[in-house]
């Protein structure tokens, strides 16, 4: 492919993608209901993260929120633009971490000035972290291998530790990829999923570790838990 059409095509994508933002966040200003809409125009109402999701939104009860994103999402259900566009409606301020500056990149013209979008480790940026108390924090770095899911749920806790210190009573946390079970199939297929199941007593995912050690974190309760997992802090 000639250099010159490269260039050209990339320009009109993002043109095409910044159009399409515009659109969202018209649709979003009309709407009553942020995360219906959200997923009706980014993702789809059967995604399995749709309940978690609309619970937290309810959950935040429409008040400004400071809210932390581990994993910047610009793909997938966009999760990014769902917290921007809450915190651009009802106050508050939007961290998003990601190792890689892709995500930063993509999402760089399409979201409000009270979103900062941050290259770093997640648990490095979250032990190092110096902000208000964390009304909200969504967990959802490093991808769930089937063949080894041993770290990310590692990281998933390693990211927890270095969050609890700085929620508070009432603050929301929402770990992606964490199902509350597994099928038949994969739990043959995949002998590392029948290791970690039998080790830890807990379906793998990214908030496994999580669940596993719930005693060691006081007044942490589970809200609900599908393929995602929503704790509160008493």
């Amino acid at each position: 492919m000639p250099k010159n059409h490269f260039f050209s095509s990339r320009l009109f994508r993002g043109a095409k993608l910044i159009v399409k933002y515009i659109i969202y966040r018209f649709r979003v200003s009309k709407t009553q209901n942020l995360t219906e809409t959200h997923f009706a125009y980014w993702s789809n109402l059967s995604h399995p993260n749709y309940h978690n999701f609309s619970l937290t939104v309810e959950m935040l009860d429409k008040k400004p929120a400071m809210i932390i994103e581990t994993g910047s999402s610009a793909w997938g259900t966009d999760s990014t633009r769902l917290w921007d566009s809450y915190i651009s409606r009802y106050g508050g301020f939007l961290i998003t971490v990601d190792l890689s500056p892709t995500a930063s990149k993509r999402l760089k013209w399409q979201v409000g000035r009270t979103t900062q979008l941050m290259v770093s480790d997640s648990v490095d940026y979250l032990r190092n972290y110096s902000g208000p108390k964390i009304d909200f924090a969504y967990l959802d770095s490093w991808d769930v291998n089937p063949d080894d899911p041993f770290p990310s749920a590692k990281h998933g806790l390693n990211e927890f530790k270095a969050l609890y210190p700085h929620l508070k009573p009432g603050s929301l946390v929402l770990v992606d990829d964490t199902p509350n079970s597994i099928s038949e199939e994969d739990y043959f297929r995949f002998p590392k999923l029948r290791e970690f199941k039998e080790m830890y007593s807990q379906t793998p995912g990214k908030g496994a570790l999580i669940l596993a050690n719930l005693h060691q974190f006081n007044q942490v309760e589970v809200v609900s838990h599908e393929y995602s997992l929503l704790l509160r802090c008493r």
